[in-house]
């Protein structure tokens, strides 16, 4: 009621001073609302009305939040919150047997998955299962005996058992099977620096470093100035040490004052260095 006042106010107002040139009385109510233009601006101010409705109802419907997207919401901010206890890997064929692992700077990085986790619109469960290659079983165990299962495929692509029919894209999810998963099939032997700098996971006590740190270490290893020396000759023992694990195995990097070890399943190797070779090195690992 108070918008058609201001409307009959406004149309008045236009109608009055379109008149000033000649006959200067003030219209009616009853006259401004007979009027032409008064009908015509009248039938533009309800059209424009309805279409805005019209288009708040579908805005409304297109930002209301979906069931499915309330139970992908509510189950990843699940997984970030929750105490990951224990972490349990598989190969997706399930011909070997599961591995367990309870580095709580790992179990801290698997929970990250649930930060990293996009929906796939282009991509049906089905459609993944399909095309790409089941590489891993991941099983999350979390402090109040909540289970997180979900598959990884080839790509990097995430099915979680509680959401079947969703797709979800997660930045290095593979990760962690190529790490803690020995090979199933035959692979050539190649040097411990090569493991070591295709390393997905690095573990120094609780803390864990990921694959770009393990190739920054490599390339620094790499250029150094260092010389190969026997194993009798290093005398103080090499307790800091860094494990890099690759397909099953590991590679230890232990770093001593004016000496470092390269160790893996076929050899061990050591390099006298410079304290500030050293010095160096370390930063490597502090830095983020």
């Amino acid at each position: 009621m108070m918008r058609k006042k201001k409307i009959i106010v406004m149309i008045g107002l236009v109608v009055s001073l379109a008149l000033l040139g000649g006959c200067k009385k003030e219209l009616t109510q009853e006259e401004v609302e007979q009027s032409e233009y008064y009908t015509e601006l009248l039938s533009q101010y309800n059209k424009i009305t309805k279409e805005n409705k019209k288009l708040t109802t579908q805005l409304e419907k297109a930002t209301a939040e979906k069931p499915e997207d309330k139970e992908t919401k509510e189950l990843l901010e699940k997984i970030k919150r929750d105490s990951i206890i224990k972490l349990e890997l598989s190969y997706g064929d399930t011909t070997s047997d599961s591995v367990f692992v309870e580095n709580k700077g790992v179990l801290k990085l698997i929970n990250q998955l649930a930060n990293n986790a996009d929906v796939v619109q282009d991509y049906k469960a089905d459609d993944v299962k399909f095309k790409y290659q089941h590489l891993y079983n991941y099983t999350l165990y979390d402090e109040d005996n909540s289970v997180f299962e979900l598959e990884v495929y080839d790509g990097n692509y995430v099915i979680f058992k509680d959401l079947p029919e969703r797709v979800f894209y997660v930045y290095e999810a593979s990760q962690f099977g190529d790490a803690f998963l020995a090979r199933k099939d035959y692979y050539p032997t190649i040097s411990a620096r090569t493991k070591m700098v295709e390393a997905p996971i690095i573990i120094k006590g609780e803390q864990v470093y990921q694959k770009d740190k393990a190739k920054e270490v490599v390339t620094f290893i790499h250029s150094m100035e260092k010389q190969e020396i026997a194993a009798k000759k290093v005398k103080a023992s090499l307790k800091n040490e860094y494990l890099f694990y690759y397909h099953g195995e590991i590679v230890t990097l232990a770093i001593g004052k004016q000496v470092i070890k390269i160790e893996d399943s076929e050899k061990a190797t050591y390099y006298k260095v410079s304290a500030e070779t050293v010095k160096e090195l370390k930063q490597i690992f502090t830095k983020k």
